[in-house]
């Protein structure tokens, strides 16, 4: 009698399954190759070359043979992707900077620039620059910190160091492009090339209150751009179309002002760093990179230099030559022009460069205020100001309606210019950890962190710049702390 005569139902079937199993897998396999079996070899073939050239090519002949395969007119950009949480160096004299340069495409270019919104666009006197191949290389850096959100891409231009910046997020420029598409009746996406010449003040002068309404549609959570265009006036505007004019007519062509427009309303950076370089009455230039041009909605600067925090590190003589020179800024700001101040909103030392002649550099002007010099300009304020203080006018002037308003709460906010002293002492200088809550950006170390000697001085002096306890202190304290770094650069004999 046979073993199996011995076992019950289930004890075969269990036994069989894997069998049937098999036998059906085989089927299917074999209907599937007769069917397919060009197919399966091609992926074959494809798993196998992947396999290969992932583990046994290097990467720099992976990059240079995918190079031979473009074509000539694709090698517009070598672009180093980058994590956007990863700390790439700006600083062009790091090894990394030329390192790993990867081959992008047209497709991947037009994706950057968007040259087809124009004139809904910062302008295109660059975009003959990017149609050429192989001039430009590029390392890809999004800035995670930056307010509002923007992409800043570092490299070469002829030869020469520049960054891209994109200077708004894409939410940004959606909502900017849906507004457009509202304002002319159409759908939310329209062509905003075309959209945009059919808004009713396109043929007219630019005003500030359209300007302000455009912004508030396009960027709602992003206040001190706002304040920017509130305290800006018409006669303001007007000089900046002179910067547009480039055919020199005396009157901005339809194409000119739609450009001007869309870049004040979405960050005025590039009007301004045309706008400084023209401005200052001093033998002292701004302390900004130079401008170069725009191409669709990207714009091109002077890479600006190394990264101010790389210096946090460094020994303290060189860090306290350069909080000399930030606080020589400030004086600047207040001084530099007769006309105006420039309140400077945003000390996050992310935002300042150092050149290769050790020249300290503002690389973000989006939060910069252009004030008015008055009569009261120069009034000393009866009680103190500190943060309290400062939030309550900053809120009064994103808040105010009527010009009469949005005139005084400017006016208060130059009569307290002095406070960019306590946001420069606060987020850049100060390691005090009574205030490390209040630094916007990544690093809590200050400039000024262990002082070899007059500690407790430097100490004082920094408490009083960012928490004045007396009226008007806080500029005496920052020139007292200037005038004692500088006796250690210069010691008396």
């Amino acid at each position: 009698m046979s073993n199996r005569g011995n076992k019950s139902p289930i004890d075969i079937l269990y036994e069989l399954t894997p069998c049937v199993l098999l036998t059906m897998a085989h089927n299917s396999v074999y209907l599937l190759w007769r069917r397919n079996w060009i197919k399966i070899v091609i992926v074959f073939i494809l798993l196998v070359f992947c396999f290969w050239s992932v583990n046994y090519l290097p990467s720099g002949d992976r990059s240079s043979k995918v190079s031979h395969h473009l074509k000539p007119a694709d090698k517009v950009i070598n672009l180093l992707h980058g994590n956007r949480n990863e700390n790439l160096p700006g600083d062009v004299d790091h090894p990394a900077f030329a390192q790993k340069l990867k081959q992008i495409s047209k497709k991947q270019l037009k994706r950057l620039l968007h040259q087809e919104t124009c004139p809904a666009c910062f302008g295109k006197d660059m975009c003959s620059d990017f149609s050429q191949p192989e001039i430009i290389q590029l390392q890809a850096v999004n800035s995670a910190e930056s307010r509002p959100p923007k992409t800043v891409k570092f490299g070469r231009l002829w030869d020469q160091p520049i960054a891209i910046k994109k200077l708004a997020s894409s939410s940004v420029f959606q909502r900017f492009d849906e507004f457009l598409c509202a304002k002319t009746s159409e759908k939310w996406d329209c062509n905003v090339s075309q959209a945009i010449h059919a808004l009713p003040f396109a043929k007219k002068p630019l005003a500030v209150k359209i300007l302000r309404e455009s912004h508030i549609a396009a960027d709602r959570q992003h206040k001190n751009l706002h304040l920017f265009l509130q305290c800006a006036n018409d006669k303001l505007i007007e000089k900046f179309e002179t910067l547009y004019d480039i055919n020199h007519s005396g009157d901005l062509d339809t194409i000119e002002k739609l450009n001007l427009y869309t870049t004040l309303v979405i960050n005025p950076e590039p009007v301004l760093l045309q706008f400084f370089k023209t401005s200052h009455t001093q033998s002292i230039p701004w302390p900004f990179p130079r401008y170069k041009g725009a191409c669709g909605r990207a714009v091109v600067v002077e890479h600006g230099g190394k990264p101010l925090h790389h210096y946090l590190k460094e020994d303290w003589m060189t860090r306290i030559h350069l909080t000399v020179q930030l606080i020589d800024l400030i004086d600047m700001f207040k001084e530099n022009n007769p006309d105006f101040i420039v309140f400077y909103n945003n000390f996050s030392i992310e935002n300042f460069v150092v050149q290769g002649h050790g020249t300290v550099t503002v690389i973000d002007l989006s939060e910069i205020i252009l004030l008015k010099k008055s009569s009261m300009q120069h009034e000393k304020s009866t009680s103190m100001c500190n943060t309290d203080c400062f939030d309550k006018i900053i809120d009064e002037i994103a808040s105010a309606e009527t010009d009469t308003d949005i005139s005084e709460s400017c006016t208060q906010l130059s009569i307290q210019a002095d406070y960019m002293y306590s946001l420069l002492c606060n987020q850049i200088l100060s390691d005090d950890p009574r205030f490390t809550s209040k630094k916007t950006g990544p690093h809590t170390r200050g400039l000024l962190h262990d002082p070899p000697n007059d500690k407790t001085k430097i100490n004082e002096l920094l408490n009083e710049c960012m928490e004045e306890t007396t009226a008007n202190r806080r500029r005496k304290a920052a020139q007292d702390l200037k005038e004692l770094l500088s006796n250690d650069i210069h010691p008396g004999p």
